[in-house]
């Protein structure tokens, strides 16, 4: 890890022997993740696996597509690989990646040991190009520094102010204690005449002090890998340099070069695996313990097809019995956990009632008040709601006359009290006559009269009225619909989860599999 190039890439190929491509730009797009193997014969595939994240919870990984890999036959093919992987990012749109590409590799010769190129930070971008990239790989680099198993090597050129390097102040926010950040110089044959002694100072970590020191290396430069200078050239040329060189020869030897890095990095590595050891087996230990109790309630192996069935049965009676409980109003049959609540209206399912009878009546209530409501507004009378006072000459009413209430319409008005022609213009007070709600209605009837006996209502209008009610329960039938559906899923879906539960199932892929 480190800075654009500051020689990352160069220095993962001459540790692993594998090239990757390199350039004075911005190269690595993505995560690049070395798996090397020892095995009896040579084996090699580039895949590209995708990284999914559930907003930094613990979910949060790469996920293998499924996508085959690409089969190598030679470590001359693995750059043209990575440059293709890295071409189908471009084209989804993806400048930096947390997609990761992977390289497996086993071999006689190869070690059990696995590396992993990122970006490196960018500080600054181009006129045309997205500024959220510098945050992006700050973010996924601090994403790779945390996992307590990584060995850290943060990569600085040895031109630059080792004071402001930001991998060493990531990697010391990462690890403050340091046992497993390593910090390697590049560079070292850029470095300007007179500024090697703080160089030298710096590499015997006398100035700004790391618990694992530092690490001199010359890798191969931009004009070398035009010139294709193989890895194993360019290991000889850095040996010839630090042991030639009239400054970088005083160097302890131990300090400088590709391969006492690689020991280097072998034994803090090792350091860091006795130190992780403890934990990672209490974590084993503590998944083996909910795996076993998550066996538990498997129950015994269904092995068979009639055994299959019989488990499908249990379970089919049980919620059967519990929904019927739940319907029929015997709540005391019901789970201990199905607390019900004093609201029929539930947010979440942990608020849910499954008193199912006893929520649904309350639906229905509210539905036959809805009906009610309709039946008001079938040909009502807008004056069946006005006051007294309201009273106008025209109006339909009704007056009552030897203790019944007969309908007319009004002639005469005095205040509240009026009079109709129909009824010898007796005045009425206010107490003896109301308007009549039914007004229209009857009228409705008047004047669609047929063939008709007089005591019966024409079919025809009759059909028309009934359509006109029906019409207007269509709201509040949907309502109780929706109710009904709602609270029967939740109420089945609860049920479900407790019989799978309480009779120890095994899950229904198994039940239910082809036999």
């Amino acid at each position: 890890m480190g800075d654009t190039s500051s020689g990352i890439s160069s220095l993962l190929s001459a540790l692993s022997g594998v090239s990757v491509p390199s350039s004075d730009q911005l190269t690595t797009r993505c995560p690049t993740q070395l798996v090397l193997s020892r095995a009896s014969t040579f084996s090699e595939t580039v895949r590209l696996v995708r990284f999914r994240s559930n907003g930094g919870t613990d979910e949060e990984g790469e996920t293998d597509t499924g996508e085959e890999g690409e089969k190598l036959t030679h470590l001359d093919d693995v750059p043209c690989a990575i440059t293709k992987l890295t071409q189908k990012l471009i084209d989804e749109g993806q400048y930096i990646s947390d997609d990761q590409t992977v390289i497996e590799m086993s071999g006689f010769d190869m070690p059990n040991l696995t590396l992993t190129d990122l970006p490196g930070f960018v500080r600054t971008v181009g006129d045309h190009e997205d500024h959220s990239i510098i945050a992006k790989v700050r973010q996924m680099i601090n994403r790779y520094m945390q996992q307590e198993q990584t060995v850290i090597i943060a990569v600085v050129p040895a031109n630059v102010d080792m004071n402001n390097s930001e991998i060493l102040q990531a990697a010391q926010e990462a690890g403050p204690n340091g046992t497993r950040t390593i910090a390697v110089v590049t560079k070292v044959d850029l470095v300007d005449a007179g500024a090697e002694l703080a160089v030298h100072e710096l590499l015997l970590n006398r100035e700004k002090k790391m618990h694992l020191g530092y690490h001199a290396v010359k890798r191969r430069s931009q004009r070398d890998l035009s010139k294709r200078m193989s890895i194993e050239r360019g290991l000889a040329v850095e040996k010839v340099f630090f042991g030639e060189h009239e400054y970088w020869r005083r160097l302890p030897t131990h300090l400088w070069g590709v391969p006492r890095l690689s020991e280097r990095l072998m034994s803090i590595l090792q350091d860091n695996i006795r130190r992780s050891l403890p934990k990672v087996v209490e974590e084993i230990s503590s998944r083996m313990t909910e795996t076993q109790k998550s066996l538990a309630k498997l129950g015994t192996p269904l092995e068979t097809p009639v055994a299959q069935l019989q488990q499908f049965g249990k379970w089919v009676d049980s919620y059967l019995r519990l929904i019927e409980a739940a319907m029929s109003g015997r709540y005391e049959a019901l789970p201990s956990s199905s607390t019900p609540i004093a609201s029929d209206q539930f947010s979440t399912p942990a608020d849910m009632d499954v008193r199912l009878r006893a929520v649904l009546r309350i639906k229905e209530a509210n539905f036959q008040v809805a009906i009610n409501k309709s039946k008001d507004c079938v040909f009502g009378d807008a004056d069946a709601k006005k006051d007294h006072e309201q009273v106008a000459v025209g109006g339909a009413v009704q007056i009552e006359i030897d203790g019944q209430y007969r309908s007319g319409r009004v002639k005469g008005i005095n205040g509240t009290d009026i009079c109709c022609e129909e009824y010898d213009q007796q005045w009425k007070s206010k107490d003896h006559w109301r308007f009549d709600e039914r007004a229209m209605l009857k009228k409705f009837i008047r004047e669609n009269r047929g063939d008709e006996l007089p005591i019966f209502t024409s079919y025809q209008a009759f059909c028309s009225l009934f359509r006109t009610t029906v019409d207007k329960w269509g709201q509040p039938t949907d309502t109780l619909v929706s109710a009904y559906r709602l609270q029967t899923k939740l109420v089945s879906d609860f049920v479900s989860e407790e019989v799978g539960e309480n009779l120890e199932l095994c899950s229904f892929s198994e039940v239910l599999r082809p036999m």
